[in-house]
């Protein structure tokens, strides 16, 4: 079975992510996942219905937008007439134990807006119910696909993170062995003088997990760092008084 488990870390972070994605059937399989394919949505086409002008009275809004009075008219000599009369809003303070109160609708004005009469509604009412049903069931069959999208996500993330980390320390290792091939170049092939050099450009930890990445000796650049690796670190002096 080919699993991206049994590979080597240093396997692993020469994938590309083409061939991660290959691993990622039997990583389902294992972890009882099943693969998602995207809904087939159904196709809904909306109808227009003849609208009329009407004239919406509006007022200033608790956060100081235009709030709908929700009271249209068939003239704005009609709209003018409430707005003259200077109605009240039932409205309610939460933070006073949900009292209700009548309060005055400031900055009261007329606003021309499009909307189809009743029976033009009534008239369509079949139409529009069955577009209300196909989008009812289309956000369902979304919401179902989003739910199991999550689900695979969840099962491969583990590959993903793993193959990212070792990409990363791949990068890094790689830098290091750069690095002392370079060294060595400058210091005309003398391996124990690069390294020294290459102790100073990085520390002991970053040093040995290149040599435990590529092996003690790198048979291409002829760089070795199997003999600064094992020389045990120097003990601290002791301190003084």
């Amino acid at each position: 079975m080919n699993r991206y488990w049994n590979l080597s870390e240093q396997e692993r972070a020469t994938l590309t992510r083409e061939q991660v994605e290959a691993f990622l059937a039997v990583e389902l399989m294992e972890k009882g996942v099943t693969k998602v394919e995207p809904p087939s949505l159904h196709a809904i086409e909306e109808i227009t219905i003849e609208a009329t002008e009407y004239f919406e009275v509006q007022y200033k809004g608790e956060y100081s937008s235009p709030d709908p009075t929700s009271f249209v008219f068939v003239t704005t000599e009609q709209a003018k007439a409430f707005i003259d009369a200077a109605p009240l809003k039932k409205d309610n303070d939460w933070g006073a134990n949900d009292q209700n109160f009548a309060r005055p609708c400031l900055e009261m004005a007329i606003v021309p807006i499009q909307l189809p009469t009743q029976q033009a509604v009534l008239n369509n009412k079949a139409e529009l119910s069955k577009i209300k049903e196909l989008k009812t069931a289309n956000e369902a069959a979304s919401a179902a696909y989003h739910k199991a999208c999550e689900a695979v996500n969840e099962a491969v993330n583990g590959v993903w993170e793993d193959w990212r980390e070792y990409c990363s320390k791949a990068a890094q290792h790689e830098q290091v062995q750069a690095t002392l091939a370079e060294y060595r170049e400058l210091c005309k092939g003398d391996n124990d003088m690069a390294m020294e050099f290459l102790s100073k450009a990085y520390d002991r930890k970053a040093i040995s997990a290149a040599s435990d990445w590529f092996g003690l000796d790198d048979g291409a650049t002829g760089a070795s760092f199997g003999a600064w690796v094992d020389t045990p670190e120097p003990e601290p002096e002791p301190a003084t008084t």
